[in-house]
């Protein structure tokens, strides 16, 4: 008998391969607090497109992330997007956490990964001033007393504005005392004080206000 031999056709298609990126790679969030969203992309790059479901293994303790939706499925032209917010409690540790998102084909289990970062800060209680009042012409040490100070990233608002923009000095001692140290050239008046917290100059957790008089 005579065989005949045809040529092995091949389909032409690639598995399917994508990536996932996250923005913004840096959060700073309070104790208690919830971050803005998270935004997840996931961009086909080979084969056909398939579901891309979501999870976030090793969170903190205390923490928990809502995906909004849970699942997306890009196209070979358009990427798909998720909304990933953390959710802290009062007892999450006040430390900044190196994290990841994992992406998760639905019919051939590709895993990918994506890295960002969560800082979080302890509440700031500002409990008293020692002393609460101010004489003119005179300069004085006011001592913040409280509790979540940071000793690396402390500061104080007069009146909303930061004090060392209007003359103040500000020592840092340890996270329940700040030192505010008033100028002689602040006149008698009443000025409400605040402790905060900065990171790269910016405000990321203010206290409670007490006047000083």
């Amino acid at each position: 008998p005579k065989w005949l031999i045809l040529p092995r056709i091949s389909s032409g298609s690639s598995p399917f391969d994508y990536r996932l990126s996250i923005t913004p790679s840096v959060q700073n969030v309070l104790q208690g607090q919830a971050t803005q969203p998270y935004i997840l992309t996931v961009t086909s790059l080979s084969g056909t497109p398939e579901e891309v479901v979501f999870t976030a293994p090793n969170l903190p303790s205390g923490v928990t992330a809502q995906f909004t939706p849970n699942s997306c499925t890009p196209t070979l032209t358009q990427p798909c997007t998720s909304n990933m917010v953390l959710q802290t409690s009062s007892t999450t540790p006040a430390q900044s956490y190196s994290l990841s998102v994992t992406g998760r084909s639905l019919l051939n289990n590709i895993l990918k990964q994506a890295n960002y970062n969560l800082g979080v800060s302890q509440n700031l209680i500002l409990t008293s001033l020692n002393p609460s009042s101010i004489q003119n012409g005179v300069s004085r040490t006011v001592q913040l007393i409280g509790t979540g100070f940071s000793t690396a990233s402390c500061g104080v608002n007069v009146n909303g504005n930061l004090a060392s923009s209007l003359g103040y000095y500000v020592n840092c001692f340890s996270n329940q005392r700040i030192d505010l140290i008033v100028p002689a050239s602040i006149s008698v008046g009443t000025y409400d004080l605040s402790a905060i917290t900065l990171n790269s100059g910016a405000i990321i957790g203010t206290s409670n206000s007490l006047p000083l008089t």
